[in-house]
């Protein structure tokens, strides 16, 4: 029993010492470590909650409408379908059959989804042209104008009649608004965009630029969805009712994108094409 008290009596004494060599910070000493907290928010802290800030304003510049509340898996999956340019996803349709369509595993299955929506797709199409309301030439009033006419052709049934007037009016955006002396320039000057090289604030242009190479690409190479030439042709294998919302989704785009342009980046609007 006495052993077994020393020995809890030099473990106590121990603990002692140990506490004894505990230094007490000096006032001093909290002082400098301030000084340092207040150098490191300013150095490092702030600006990378300025960062933070940049980062989340681009972003929201970046994202048309629809594609806003996206979980990471669906806005990967919006990216994946528009690199494969069959159909335009850029501020239409809705969120709920813009993440529709880019879930589907097939192209039949993107069609049954274009058609199933019909009716969403067409009212979207609408507010979208009726959104762009800022126009730097002659050529996007007239696209605009047509797309509007080809719109009121759909509602009423007139698919073939919309679909020809969609097709007039991506001429009207690629020769009078871009600037491109044919639509063939234009495809020459968009095939070999990358959705993996875009920056950010390129990211629904390019997206569009990869829609219309797929619509201009030769009815040779038979391509799936809108196809101008087709359309222009009068070709029974591009005129159909997928192929109608899908030229009304690509036009709608490049309008209101146009027009954002317009209103937030004017300098765009140089002689050279986009």
């Amino acid at each position: 029993m006495e052993q077994w008290a020393q020995s809890i009596a030099r473990t106590q004494q121990s603990i002692r010492e140990a506490f004894a060599r505990v230094a007490v910070p000096s006032a001093a000493w909290l002082d400098r470590l301030n000084t340092q907290i207040e150098a490191n928010r300013k150095s490092i802290i702030e600006p990378a909650l300025k960062m933070a800030a940049y980062v989340r304003d681009a972003m929201s510049e970046a994202m048309p409408a629809n594609w806003s509340d996206m979980s990471s898996e669906e806005f990967g999956a919006v990216l994946e379908l528009a690199e494969k340019g069959v159909i335009s996803l850029v501020w239409g349709p809705r969120r709920e059959v813009t993440v529709l369509l880019a879930q589907a595993r097939s192209q039949a299955d993107l069609e049954a989804v274009l058609l199933a929506h019909r009716d969403e797709i067409l009212e979207d199409v609408g507010v979208v042209l009726s959104e762009s309301v800022i126009s730097q030439t002659s050529a996007q009033d007239e696209a605009l104008d047509q797309a509007c006419e080809a719109l009121n052709a759909a509602s009423a049934g007139f698919d073939r009649a919309a679909q020809s007037l969609f097709a007039s009016a991506l001429g009207h955006v690629l020769e009078g608004s871009l600037g491109f002396e044919r639509p063939g320039k234009a495809f020459k000057e968009f095939k070999n965009k990358d959705l993996d090289e875009a920056v950010l604030s390129e990211l629904r242009i390019v997206c569009l630029q990869l829609a219309t190479v797929n619509a201009l690409t030769d009815t040779d190479q038979h391509p799936d969805g809108f196809n101008r030439h087709g359309t222009q042709h009068g070709n029974p294998d591009y005129l159909s009712q997928a192929s109608m919302l899908g030229a009304a989704l690509l036009v709608a785009g490049w309008i209101r994108e146009l027009s954002w342009l317009a209103e937030h980046r004017p300098e765009a609007f140089e002689p050279e094409p986009l």
